[in-house]
């Protein structure tokens, strides 16, 4: 369930999964960063609106966003778990493509999809990757603050958090 974005060319180029927030997958606010990517020569893929139904494990509710599904009323409605195997799943999928670069997997995430960056990119979750996939960077925008320490994470790791945010 996503959307793959590829640049020109035939090459193979570096991938970018792109990790929504708690507020469901509003397509036209990440397929702009799928378009930046794109530009800079990069693919992206993108969980599509659907795809928390899917791991629904119990609860939820329906976001204003176009109808996707958001977890913000209750976080643990889709477990973190399903989505960290959810992104280790893309990251499989994006290597085996022929026009991606498998060693060169990265991911950005927002708010609760910020919080998969973290976990994804630890040392304690790495048990459940296929051994032939790294992530080879991470950016965290405004995460919910899980902290890891440096030495535990398998990747370089951006974050980027505000000041005036009221909510992470």
């Amino acid at each position: 369930y996503g959307f793959l974005t590829l640049p020109e060319g035939d090459g193979p180029c570096p991938g970018v999964i792109l990790r929504h927030g708690s507020e469901g997958c509003e397509p036209i606010f990440y397929l702009r960063y799928a378009e930046l990517l794109k530009k800079q020569g990069i693919a992206s893929f993108l969980f599509s609106p659907d795809y928390l139904h899917a791991l629904q494990a119990s609860g939820g509710n329906q976001s204003s966003h176009g109808g996707s599904f958001s977890t913000s009323r209750n976080q643990m409605s889709v477990p973190m778990e399903q989505t960290i195997f959810a992104t280790f799943g893309a990251a499989e999928i994006l290597a085996s493509h022929p026009r991606i670069q498998g060693q060169k997997i990265g991911l950005m995430g927002w708010s609760r999809g910020g919080i998969d960056v973290l976990d994804c990119l630890s040392q304690q979750h790495q048990k459940y990757l296929n051994p032939s996939v790294r992530f080879s960077a991470g950016i965290s925008f405004y995460p919910f603050p899980i902290f890891h320490e440096p030495d535990t994470l398998t990747a370089p790791l951006l974050v980027l958090l505000g000041q005036e945010d009221n909510y992470t």
